[in-house]
């Protein structure tokens, strides 16, 4: 047994084995930014960018790779602009037009007739042209074409960078902005050309603090201010903006830390004139302003609508500065002169009803009624007249009454869930249940005229007073306090 073991042994040892396949090293794939870099290098050792393509060469050659890969760059080149791309897959557009932008901005030459050749001039193996080179900016201008296209169509250059057609050109434009304030890496003379051209253009590098910013240059130009009012802007957006800015501001007064206004924002804002303190003085001179409104009125004979994009700011602020002046209020701007040199031109000071003294004190009282407050006049009406219908639209001492009725009940469909403009509010539990045990009538929809005191509200009479109980006719209303304040 033991000599049949070895035996066995001696067998195993001796058993044949394939040999191992002699295993062909993979050649490395050379990148595009390495590709790049031999343009560069040839480009030092020729002093041009017309490269010889494949042509006459064997595969052995050592300039054959580049060459081979020079004609797909200048048929990448003829494709793009012929519409043969797509977005997906091996010809992906975004990607080739990037390539196409960088070789552009070395130099490349991209062949005569848009790449459809060999590129004239070539003479020699060693790529000495014999006529100019063919180097153009055709990416360029196409690329600068699509931006001010963009801008028509949205009112902006903010492209986002899943744009189909310029994410990643804006994506890279905002790459070179960020090397440029950093510092760290120089960019080329065409690099800073391009990053200056677009900032002139009005490209946002910074996304929607440059379209802001562009927004609150046209608000300066078109009204000669530099603070634009939080409450009464023309756009309600940029008014939030700009009071935004100023909170930063003040914090970095105040030797805090602030995340949104960099440096570079800190820049813009000042070269752009915004006004960072809240008292900011006119830029535009005023003469200015009286002179175009005196053009105007010689033109049409009459004042500018409040609504003119470019007067109709400081019309309304001449009227405000006029009122304060008549109010007694110090601070009206409105100096003997200036009312003088208006008077002379016609311009209506007044325009409309003015509100009365009183009027405006009930206002100012009015706003500033809690809810309990409110709650304890509903009370009181209802233990006057009855009946717990307030009318709601009304002009008489009841007005602010009417509207806090009719704003609780469209608070209240919002605490059931339902669907109702948030402007409106939405009633607290404990708001519901008080205004439940006062006796609130939240639906009301079912009374057409205000009942007579102590009279029983679902028995139509034709004397009463009429009421009409139209929560639309509420919801459209432009009511001037807040019921809830």
């Amino acid at each position: 047994g033991e000599e049949g073991n070895a035996n066995d042994s001696a067998y195993e040892s001796d058993e044949w084995t394939p040999p191992e396949k002699e295993v062909t090293p993979q050649k490395k794939k050379i990148t595009f930014e390495e590709r790049v870099k031999l343009c560069q290098a040839f480009k030092v050792n020729n002093g041009h960018l017309n490269i010889p393509t494949s042509k006459n060469k064997a595969k052995g050659d050592d300039d054959y790779g580049l060459g081979k890969w020079v004609e797909t760059m200048r048929r990448n080149y003829r494709a793009f602009f012929n519409g043969e791309l797509v977005n997906k897959g091996r010809n992906n557009k975004q990607v080739i037009g990037y390539q196409l932008e960088v070789l552009e901005e070395i130099g490349f030459d991209f062949g005569s007739n848009g790449g459809n050749e060999e590129a004239e001039g070539t003479s020699s193996e060693q790529g000495t042209p014999t006529q100019k080179v063919n180097v153009t900016r055709r990416v360029w201008e196409y690329r600068v074409a699509q931006c001010r296209q963009f801008k028509v169509e949205n009112g902006h250059m903010n492209i986002h960078h899943s744009d189909q057609e310029l994410g990643n050109f804006a994506s890279r434009m905002r790459a070179l902005y960020n090397r440029r304030l950093e510092g760290k890496e120089p960019l080329t003379q065409v690099e800073k050309d391009k990053v200056r051209y677009l900032d002139e253009l009005g490209f946002a590098f910074d996304g929607k603090f440059d379209v802001n910013l562009q927004k609150f240059m046209e608000f300066k130009q078109r009204t000669g201010e530099s603070k634009v009012p939080q409450k009464h802007a023309p756009d309600k957006k940029l008014g939030t903006w700009a009071a935004h800015v100023r909170q930063e501001n003040n914090k970095l007064n105040r030797g805090e830390k602030s995340d949104y206004l960099t440096a570079d924002r800190l820049r813009k804002l000042a070269t752009a004139g915004f006004a960072f303190s809240e008292k900011a003085q006119r830029e535009t001179p005023w003469e200015e302003y009286f002179d175009k409104l005196s053009a105007y009125r010689a033109e049409h004979g009459k004042d500018p609508p409040t609504s003119h994009p470019e007067m109709g700011y400081w019309i309304t602020k001449q009227r405000a500065y006029y009122n304060k002046k008549v109010d007694g209020d110090p601070k009206h701007y409105m100096t003997d002169e200036r009312e003088e040199k208006l008077r002379s031109i016609g311009f209506v000071f007044q325009a409309g009803s003015r509100m009365s003294e009183e009027h405006r004190a009930s206002m100012r009282a009015g706003l500033k009624k809690t809810f309990d407050d409110r709650l304890a006049e509903f009370v009181a009406w209802k233990e006057k007249h009855g009946h717990p219908y307030v009318p709601t639209v009304t002009p008489g001492e009841d007005k602010h009454l009417g509207r806090w009725v009719a704003k609780q009940r469209l608070a209240y469909k919002a605490f059931q869930g339902k669907e109702v403009s948030k402007k409106y509010g939405k009633l607290t539990a404990e708001q519901a249940l008080k205004l439940s045990q006062a006796g609130f009538a939240f639906e009301a929809s079912h009374i057409r005229r205000t009942p007579k005191d102590n009279v029983d509200a679902t028995k139509p009479n034709e004397d009463q007073e009429y009421e009409q109980q139209n929560e639309l006719e509420w919801a459209n209303y432009e009511h001037s306090a807040d019921p809830f304040v």
